[in-house]
């Protein structure tokens, strides 16, 4: 036996050898610490359907900032991602942008709010856009 094995090859092939195929039957793969699955989760956003929140113009060129809520296998998520316009005036993804839980929602505007208060206070804006 010239090859090396890692432990759970080693330990599945010992435990066939003494039980037979029988004892792999039902085994969680590697990694899993259990063979039952979630059920199918409820999500209010439609996977066909993502919600869009805000789009901003970025520049001329017809790249925008998109602000969405969309699902992916049932979980919702956040999106704020960069598009751009394609040779038809059609705006697609990039691979440029953020994805988010709801639940982190709270955090990432606060952190929003805190660099709208330092860019107040060093001049980057003016007060009154801040209000917005």
């Amino acid at each position: 036996m010239g090859r090396r094995m890692n432990w759970q090859a080693a330990h599945d092939r010992d435990r066939v050898a003494q039980r037979g195929s029988e004892a792999m039957a039902g085994t969680p793969r590697p990694g899993r610490k259990t063979t039952r699955r979630a059920p199918p989760r409820e999500c209010p956003v439609s996977e066909s359907e993502p919600i869009e929140i805000a789009k901003m113009w970025r520049d001329r060129r017809g790249n925008a900032l998109v602000f969405s809520l969309k699902s992916y296998e049932g979980r919702p998520f956040f999106d704020a991602r960069l598009f751009f316009t394609d040779s038809d005036g059609r705006l697609k993804p990039t691979a440029k942008g953020i994805t988010a839980a709801p639940r982190q929602l709270p955090e990432i505007a606060k952190a929003i709010a805190k660099a709208m208060e330092k860019a107040a206070e060093l001049g980057l804006i003016d007060e009154a856009e801040g209000g917005e």
